[in-house]
């Protein structure tokens, strides 16, 4: 099972970013990262007619697209719980997921002036709550956390226990 953290925040306060940011300072040291997007939106992304979306439409579950190099899943689930898609992770060190404020794991939740500063894990949301200032300069809300400026006090691989 990897070691997950959650991204969480107001919508355009900058969680898609600093994902961005984390994932190669991570990987740089020695992280192997996956990724959940948390949406309260329908989502379908296999398209009416293709064969994959004419397998699900016949009754298949799970579909599963695969080319050289990369894969895609479809599956019809009861519940998008983040504990129920933990498993599709295992071979991975770290899952960051964006959205999952009301999970029971560690977050980081982002603030950003422009749209809000109020916590949104102040009450009823169980993990770690750390706000996470923007750069004062950066015009977009972007954190400070960039690829060849690592922040202090991120784990590196060696220092990190997560099994």
């Amino acid at each position: 099972m990897p070691a997950i953290v959650s991204i969480v925040g107001r919508s355009e306060s900058g969680k898609t970013t600093l994902i961005e940011k984390l994932i190669p300072v991570l990987t740089q040291r020695g992280y192997r990262i996956g990724t959940i997007k948390h949406t309260h939106h329908a989502i379908d992304i296999d398209r009416s007619g293709k064969d994959s979306a004419r397998h699900r439409t016949a009754g298949a579950e799970t579909v599963m697209l695969a080319s050289p190099g990369r894969i895609a899943m479809f599956k019809a689930t009861a519940s998008e719980a983040l504990d129920g898609l933990i498993r599709y992770f295992d071979d991975l060190d770290l899952l960051i997921t964006e959205g999952y404020k009301r999970e029971n794991k560690p977050k980081i939740e982002v603030l950003r002036a422009a749209v809000g500063t109020e916590l949104l894990c102040r009450h009823g949301c169980r993990g770690h709550r750390t706000p996470v200032p923007p750069c004062p300069r950066a015009r977009s809300g972007c954190h400070r956390c960039e690829p060849g400026r690592p922040r202090a006090g991120l784990p590196t691989k060696r220092s990190c226990v997560h099994r």
